[in-house]
């Protein structure tokens, strides 16, 4: 038995051993890249049996010895071995260096093949170690040298046991071989038993637990801490190679005894690696270094050094509680004055009258800091420079803005600019110190350091701290009158060091305010018809030529003529602050009319003037429909449904036209008509089950099997599968019912009739089930859903609390089809729907048709599962599987859209053009305590006031919720009553709007949602008062 367990233990080491790479990376690879290896011009013949001989070279060549061995004059003895042969230098000088000793027949076999075991004595002698033949691979194993237990070797099976070699340490030493012989930074580890070499406090909040290899799935490997007996939270991060955790605090540590437990968590109950104690002791000051041996006098009275105060853990607390807490002493007269945001001490002695004992008069000063606390003392003998060289070299590099950017120079008081001065003092360091370069000498109080503008009547130049960065020195450039908007202006800038004598000048141009110069109408890419809004392109220029857009610079600033009376054109403020024109002609005509639009700008300094002739096309109205494409065929009681915002319509100017949500069409409908109604039948009904082939309602009722069925507004058409096979014409007919007409004295009466108007036809089949021979699960494959566990707005533990419709990105609800013979894809009814499996049980299947990932994690930030859909088939259960991906991370915006009820978009609640959405009083006050987002702050749906906010994430759409909406009322109507307060409208934290006064007819809103980067942004126009 003992036997028996031994074998085992042996064969968990070697395959716990095995090497792994980089994705698509051998050993071969890595030896050949890190020059252990060279092969025959680069081909290292991976797959041919590795030999005796060749073994040779390649030992000596990952030894780094190849050529010293190549040299070896001394013989082998081995006779088989002989001079003259290539191989003999490298068998001999392996002879020599112990690495092999040949077989007792006295023969070393060159040509035959070698066995793991054989190779892995070789390995171990070349690292030092003594051999013992029954156990040498696993021995091998043990200090992290793989070999396969094989009879014969590859060429690639050799370089992987060599990776693994060079990335060992010989025994004694603690470099690895690689390291060592200068070819690797650092020794790149292979997977091996996971187990903890070292764990120790890294910094004042973190400790770093380091692996003794590989640690292949860092989520299997739980962390937990305790301070005496209190748990403490840290955040676990790895490093890229996987092979070091450190566990990081918010804040510094408590001193105290800190006790860390590392557990394997791969089974459900986590096995414990190791209990480790670590003491944490209060933090202390461990040195105070300098950056130079010098004193750098700034006057005759005073000079600076540069210093950093490190803690016993390496980390630089200079700003810190215990750098601000120094005691600094000076062996001159006046002392020391440390500033400790910009690490810079300055030393002064004597006064501007004292000459004969000045700091220019000493050779050198004594610098002490100490802390009381710890009684750290540390001392430094600094030598005083023998002239005034703070400012060695100064430099004007440009113009920037706070964070150090280059901008464009142009006059704008809505924009900060800083002049960008690099100063560099004797020793080569760049000197920022605000404290030093706004020192003064002597008794004139000279500056050391003079910046300005040789205009100063236009520009004048502020030192002052630092926006961002308080103890460094930034040059604001100060506007001080305006600039002229004639003509750009060069501006010169001076850097001066009067007692350096060291200087610089640097000549930018100050351009005049932007404004636009240039304005270029453009004619729509559509027809433009009466009555409908539509874009007008343009393109607008500043006197640099440079584009503009912004709305503030347009607004206002254009002037159209040539607009008729009642028409309407108008700037439109955007999302992202830019303008778009848009125009209406609103006067219906029943002929063409001929428009002709000119510009000119207000305030350009040229006659810029732009003209456009457009014609006016009578009010658009549905002309033409196309059939729906049907991608997919059916069987029997399979069903799909489309509305009318689904169909193709086109007006008579080929304009794609949308009769759902346009008032002035409603009365237009879609007539669907199937000619082999055994085969596709129709109805506006949806089937929740199916009594044999009778379709049933949710209440139980039967559902008619309609030939017919004609659609408008809300109402929508199902297509279902019939009893019998093969295809059916489908045919849509866009038209409207004309009135009636009531009979008159002379006329008889005419009912109303179907007025048809255009029509399209398409095939659609009906597959025999018999033939549907495998399963597919669509595009399923890479979708991405949100882990749940950790974000209850979206989980509860038991179900899901996101309205099912709601939940893309969530949750997954895949769809599974089938598949005949020829790859034509099959709707399937439910009734052959067999459900979804899914591989990890980290996710769940919710009902049969929902994939939520709602397992323990174990800190992962990333889970796979592959999802089997199922069918039930004539001859057995078909499947198709993909793979899908759960991830923790937080949803992130990628778009904010805003969302209308299309019944009030219908009957002119709203009426939306573009951004700006006509709204009447009544429908404004109803948001009044409503939220005004799709999603609150809890990730909870709120109720419907007829217009929303969606976020749409990574996940999906409308899956994230808005950080802020902003409100500014752009215009003030005129109140209905005397003494009625002026509206104000205010969004709170939850999204809800408030409406205190009373809204008025001509009150202007601008509302914007913002979601990270992205925002959107909807301007309401109170238009009538009910």
């Amino acid at each position: 038995m003992k036997k028996v367990l031994s074998l085992v233990l042996v064969l968990a080491m070697v395959l716990g051993m095995m090497p792994v790479f980089a994705a698509g990376e051998t050993g071969a690879d890595q030896l050949y890249k890190y020059g252990f290896i060279a092969g025959n011009n680069g081909d290292l013949m991976v797959d041919k049996e590795l030999t005796r001989a060749e073994m040779a070279v390649l030992v000596a060549e990952m030894n780094g010895l190849k050529e010293e061995a190549a040299n070896y004059a001394a013989p082998a003895n081995f006779s088989d071995v002989t001079a003259g042969k290539w191989y003999t230098p490298y068998v001999a000088y392996g002879q020599a260096n112990g690495w092999w000793a040949g077989y007792p027949d006295g023969s070393f076999k060159p040509e035959i093949g070698m066995s793991g075991q054989e190779f892995a004595s070789v390995l171990m002698k070349a690292l030092k170690y003594d051999v013992t033949w029954n156990t040498v691979i696993a021995d091998a194993a043990a200090v992290g040298v793989s070999v396969k237990s094989t009879a014969s070797l590859t060429r690639g099976a050799a370089f992987d046991s060599m990776w693994t070699t060079v990335n060992t340490p010989a025994k004694g030493e603690t470099v690895a071989l690689g390291v060592k012989l200068g070819r690797l930074t650092s020794a790149i580890v292979s997977e091996g038993p996971l187990a903890v070499d070292t764990v120790t406090a890294n910094t004042a909040k973190s400790f770093e637990i380091k692996f003794k290899n590989v640690v292949k799935d860092t989520t299997k490997v739980a962390f937990e801490v305790k301070r005496d007996t209190t748990k403490v939270a840290l955040t676990a991060a790895w490093n890229e190679a996987k092979t070091v955790a450190t566990l990081s605090s918010a804040a510094k540590f408590t001193e105290g005894n800190y006790e860390i437990v590392v557990s394997d968590a791969t089974a459900a109950t986590p096995v414990a690696l190791g209990t480790f104690k670590v003491t944490i002791e209060k933090e202390k000051v461990a040195a105070v270094t300098f950056d130079s041996d010098t004193l750098l006098r700034l006057s005759d009275i005073q000079g600076v050094v540069g210093y950093k105060v490190v803690n016993q853990y390496g980390e630089d607390i200079t700003d810190g509680s215990l750098g601000r807490s120094l005691q600094w002493i000076s062996s001159t007269d006046k002392g020391a004055d440390a500033d400790e945001k910009t690490g810079v001490v300055t030393v002064t002695q004597g006064t501007d009258k004292e000459y004969n004992s000045q700091l220019r008069t000493f050779k050198t000063v004594v610098l002490t800091v100490r802390d009381t606390s710890s009684g750290f003392v540390s001392t430094k003998t600094l030598n005083v420079s023998d002239t005034i060289s703070v400012v060695n070299e100064v430099k004007i590099n440009g113009i920037v803005n706070e964070a150090g950017e280059s901008v464009d120079f142009a006059y704008d008081t809505s924009k900060t600019y800083y002049l960008d001065v690099t100063v560099l003092d004797a020793n080569g360091k760049e000197v920022k110190s605000y404290a030093i370069l706004n020192a003064t000498v002597g008794e004139a109080k000279q500056k050391i350091l003079s910046v300005e503008s040789t205009n100063k009547s236009v520009i004048e130049i502020k030192p002052e701290k630092h926006p961002k960065r308080s103890g460094e020195m930034a040059y604001r450039i100060n506007f001080e009158k305006p600039q002229s908007e004639s003509y750009d202006m060069p501006i010169t800038f001076l850097a001066l060091s009067p007692y350096s004598g060291k200087s610089a000048t640097a000549t930018f141009t100050l351009g005049r305010s932007s404004t636009v110069e240039k304005f270029v109408l453009q004619a729509p890419a559509i027809t433009v018809s009466s009555g409908k809004t539509i874009e007008f392109p343009f393109e607008a220029f500043d006197q640099s030529g440079k584009v503009v857009t912004e709305f503030d610079k347009l607004s206002g600033k254009i002037n159209l003529s040539g607009v008729p009376d009642g028409d309407s054109f108008k700037f439109i403020r955007q999302a992202d602050g830019s303008a778009k024109l848009f125009g209406t002609f609103i006067n219906a005509t029943t002929t063409d009319k001929s428009v002709f639009l000119s510009s000119t700008i207000d305030g350009a300094t040229t006659n810029s003037y732009s003209s456009i002739s457009i014609i006016v096309k009578e009010k658009a109205i549905p002309e033409t429909i196309q059939a729906l494409a049907h991608p997919y065929a059916f069987t029997e009681n399979a069903q799909w449904n489309r509305n009318i915002s689904h169909m193709n319509i086109f007006d008579q100017f080929d304009n794609k036209m949308n009769l759902k949500n346009d008032s002035d069409n409603l009365t237009y409908q879609v007539k669907i008509t199937s000619s082999q109604d055994d085969k596709i039948y129709l109805s506006t009904t949806e089937a929740d089950s199916f009594n044999g082939t009778t379709p049933l309602d949710e209440n139980g009722a039967v559902i008619a099997k309609l030939k017919e069925v004609t659609i408008s507004g809300d109402t929508k058409v199902y297509f279902y599968g019939g009893s019998k096979y093969g295809s059916s014409t489908i045919t849509y007919d866009l038209g409207y019912m004309s009135a009636a007409i009531p009979a008159t004295a002379t006329d008889p009466a005419v009912p109303a009739a179907w007025k048809s108007i255009n029509t399209a036809s398409t095939s659609v089949y009906n597959i025999v089930p018999k033939d549907i021979v495998s399963a597919s699960v669509g595009d399923l494959e890479g979708t991405k859903i949100l882990m749940l566990k950790g974000f209850d707005s979206y989980y509860d533990g038991t179900k899901i609390t996101w309205a099912s419709d709601d939940a893309e990105g969530v949750i997954s609800r895949p769809s599974v089809y089938g598949k005949t013979s020829g790859g034509t894809i099959v709707r399937l009814p439910s009734s052959m729907q067999a459900g979804f499996t899914v591989n990890n049980n980290k996710f769940s299947v919710v009902g049969n048709d929902t994939i939520i990932a709602a397992g323990d994690f174990n800190n992962a930030t990333t889970a796979d599962a592959t999802v089997t859909g199922l069918v039930y088939g004539a001859n057995g259960i078909l499947q198709a599987s993909a793979n899908i991906t759960a991830s923790n991370e937080s949803p992130k915006a990628s778009a904010v859209i805003a969302s209308f009820d299309d019944a009030k978009l219908r009957n002119k609640t709203f009426v939306l053009t573009n951004d700006v959405a006509t709204v009447t009083k009544t429908t404004f006050d109803a948001f009044n305590g409503k939220s005004l987002l799709y999603l609150n702050k809890n990730g909870t749906k709120t109720s419907t006031n007829g217009f929303k906010f969606k976020v749409n994430t990574q996940y999906g759409a409308s899956t994230g919720i808005a950080d802020k909406i902003s409100v500014v009322k752009t215009a003030v109507g005129a109140p209905a009553a005397a003494g009625d307060a002026p509206s104000v409208l205010y969004v709170d934290s939850l999204g809800v709007a408030h409406i205190t006064g009373v809204v008025a007819v001509g009150d202007e809103f601008s509302i914007t949602a913002s979601a990270g980067a992205y925002s959107k942004t909807i301007i309401f126009k109170v238009v009538t008062s009910n």
